[in-house]
Formats: C-alpha cells, structure tokens, sequence
C-alpha cells in the first residue's frame, strides 16, 4: 500500500532548461531518478502525488549538481498535520515542519435549532 504525499518543487537560481537537461541525462542511467516530479521529456509536473521515498537522495544529487540553485520541496502527507517543506542547496538540506492551527468560533446560544 503506501503512504502517499503530495509534492511541489520550486526552483531558484537557475535556468529549468539546464536542470531538464541534466535529469534527462542522469535518468538514462536510473530510470526511477526523480520520477514523481519530472516526465521522460522533461517536462516539470507543477504537483504529483505519489510514493517518492527517495527523494532526499535524489534532490541531495540535484542540489550538488547546480550549487547556485534553491530547490523548495513542498510535501503535504495523506494525515492533515503533514505538512513540510524541505529546502536543497549544494548537497545541503533543511526541513520545516508545517505548524497547523484549528480555531473555533464560541457558542452562540441563540443560532441553536
């Protein structure tokens, strides 16, 4: 079965070409190379939601390749508190937890039915 997550990835700093171009060649030799985010013709899926539980290693390798970028990985989990974003540059990496507030207005008496 699974977990699934819904992902989004930001990039900063750097031309998508050049990047499209890389992970199309680093697929040749993994296939499964950031599969969830990228289409065999480089085309960038603004959202997947998927299985992808490689991909810190596969954004450490992304990140490293071009040093000057951000990458943002926004990650929304099937459980309502999951939320996250993961940040990448150079080979380095950083996660934020999502912080989730629920409030309720009081109870007002005179709107009981």
């Amino acid at each position: 079965m699974g977990y699934y997550t819904k992902y989004e990835l930001e990039v900063k700093g750097i031309n998508e070409v050049k990047v499209t171009d890389f992970i199309n060649e680093h697929r040749k030799k993994d296939p499964n190379f950031m599969y969830p985010v990228w289409t065999e013709d480089g085309e960038l899926y603004i959202t997947q939601e998927c299985k992808w539980y490689g991909h810190d290693e596969d954004m450490d390798i992304l990140s490293k390749q071009f040093p000057e970028a951000l990458f943002t990985l926004h990650g929304r989990g099937e459980e309502d508190w999951d939320l996250w974003k993961k940040y990448y540059k150079n080979g380095k990496s950083q996660r934020c937890e999502g912080k989730v507030t629920v409030t309720f207005e009081p109870l007002d008496m005179s709107k009981l039915s």
